[in-house]
């Protein structure tokens, strides 16, 4: 496909734009689907749902509320505004003053940038309200969330964040207009496809990862093993850690020949190392794994804790202490080994999409996305590889090559369309 044609296949609403397809028909790559499942050409199928008829998928490795507010909500979308009660009550305690959604509602967009000096509660409530005023602003939802029916309902697959910003608005406002929300349906929820999302957008913290490369690892392994479904492992050891733990035995739960290459590219990682460095993470005492998630401890500072021969409640006892900059003597050499690891291939912190809800672009002059001196040229970059591609026989390579080529592509032209 030529350059013209790629550029008109984009811009024609019935022709097959989805990343694995561009990415083949431009490269003369075969498209290979991330779960190794046939795929319809185009996924998404756009339409109103109501809010009270999608439910959150609990397994989702990016958590948008806190663990001691989701712990006492029942998942039912009906309960979602005694929920967002219920946090704003947690974030009156933790600020000594009462918060009040219908004060920050009224506030701009932009004035939300600078309100600092927060606790944690409040910080990540804030960001939920900061999305919901900027749907009202902006009077529509810039990304429709991505759901699949699931009998009498819908299960999402991305967009918790988006359909929760809706649910405080509707409570609020009591709008119709906000009782319904734009959904992308597809036949079901992909874990593959639920990772990119997770990987593109604001990265995960360490636990989010750790819960990222289990949940891949069970779909991979799930026509070899029976493994219990979250929601019945969570209710039988009340532990969210035990259902990601399944996979947490290296030597019995293998990652099949070949396959490490699918889960980096996947989480957007760098080496096998790092798969082996989350896998670890999932042996952390419960209360650890709570704390190191609600309070976003950095990845050295578990690796301090997995090897530190306290008990339990001691490392939980020191996990919170980090987590308020109290920090044993001895662990600077383990922040310069995180702050190399984390740096994801090819791409650097500021060529990260924004997440739901920000300004494409703001505070980013560059955005990795080609536009602007100084970026990179995204472009530059596809001409190489497809001077490089069309020395290939691709016939030659094994199929999991292709699909890591495959991805790469994706992932590439997902960045390029941020910029036109």
């Amino acid at each position: 496909m030529s350059k013209r044609e790629m550029k008109r296949a984009i811009n024609d609403d019935d022709a097959d734009v989805s990343n694995a397809s561009v990415a083949a028909q431009g490269y003369g790559i075969p498209v290979m689907p991330h779960d190794g499942v046939a795929a319809s050409p185009t996924r998404y199928t756009v339409k109103p749902v109501s809010i009270f008829d999608l439910y959150p998928d609990f397994a989702q490795p990016r958590r948008i509320v806190p663990s001691m507010v989701r712990a006492a909500w029942d998942g039912n979308p009906q309960s979602v505004p005694q929920m967002l009660q219920a946090w704003a009550e947690e974030v009156s305690k933790e600020r000594g003053s009462e918060f009040r959604f219908d004060e920050y509602l009224r506030l701009p967009e932009h004035e939300f940038e600078g309100l600092q000096e927060v606790g944690l509660l409040e910080s990540q409530l804030l960001e939920l309200v900061k999305l919901a005023v900027t749907i009202q602003e902006r009077k529509a939802l810039k990304n429709a969330i991505t759901a699949a029916r699931s009998g009498d309902h819908w299960l999402m697959e991305t967009g918790e964040r988006r359909w929760l910003a809706y649910h405080l608005l509707f409570w609020q406002t009591a709008d119709d207009k906000f009782a319904t929300i734009s959904v992308n349906e597809v036949p079901s929820v992909s874990v593959w496809d639920q990772a990119y999302e997770n990987s593109a957008r604001k990265n995960l913290n360490a636990i989010g990862k750790a819960r990222q490369f289990a949940r891949l690892l069970i779909d991979m392994l799930s026509d070899q093993f029976q493994f219990e479904p979250y929601e019945a492992i969570a209710e039988r050891t009340g532990s969210d850690r035990a259902y990601y733990a399944q996979v947490a035995d290296g030597n019995e739960f293998r990652i099949p020949r070949g396959q490490a290459g699918r889960i980096i590219t996947a989480m957007n990682l760098k080496s096998a190392k790092q798969l082996r460095d989350y896998r670890a993470l999932l042996d952390l005492p419960d209360s650890v794994w709570i704390i190191a998630d609600d309070y976003n401890l950095a990845e050295y500072t578990l690796r301090y804790l997995l090897v530190s021969e306290q008990t339990g409640d001691e490392k939980a006892s020191l996990a919170m202490a980090m987590a308020h900059g109290m920090f044993p003597q001895g662990m600077s050499h383990l922040l310069d080994e995180d702050a190399e690891e984390q740096q994801p291939t090819g791409a650097s912190s500021e060529a990260e999409l924004p997440d739901e809800g920000s300004e494409s672009g703001k505070g980013n002059s560059t955005g990795g996305h080609g536009k602007g001196k100084g970026s990179l040229p995204v472009y530059n970059v596809m001409t190489r590889l497809e001077k490089r591609l069309t020395k290939v026989d691709v016939q030659k390579v094994d199929i999991d090559q292709r699909r890591e080529v495959v991805a790469v592509l994706e992932r590439l032209l997902t960045r390029w369309r941020q910029g036109l």
